[in-house]
């Protein structure tokens, strides 16, 4: 049982060093979604293990996507991926959010 660093050598841009965001793997890919990095943020991002390549979802100018927050949960189900709570700096959240994969829309 030992780690090793993934080593991204593909196309593309990764998120900013943050903390406290969340992640989820579906299908061939982990999503990135929101932390800190002095800000709160509600940027979305994808690494797909197979091309090895960093993409952002253009979703955060959505008026359906979840505000910035850091701290929050997320689980897969089927095509989708659910968000709930966290914190935006100012207070707790208990909003609920689903993000559906197929479509790229919150």
């Amino acid at each position: 049982n030992t780690w090793s660093e993934v080593l991204y050598s593909g196309n593309g841009t990764p998120p900013s060093p943050r903390h406290s965001h969340t992640c989820v793997v579906y299908e061939d890919c982990v999503y990135v979604f929101g932390g800190f990095d002095g800000n709160y943020r509600n940027d979305f991002h994808r690494f797909n293990f197979i091309t090895n390549n960093w993409s952002q979802l253009n979703t955060h100018n959505n008026i359906n996507a979840p505000k910035p927050r850091y701290r929050t949960s997320a689980t897969v189900f089927k095509e989708f991926m659910f968000i709930f709570g966290g914190h935006d700096g100012s207070k707790q959240l208990n909003d609920f959010y689903s993000f559906n994969f197929q479509t790229e829309e919150w």
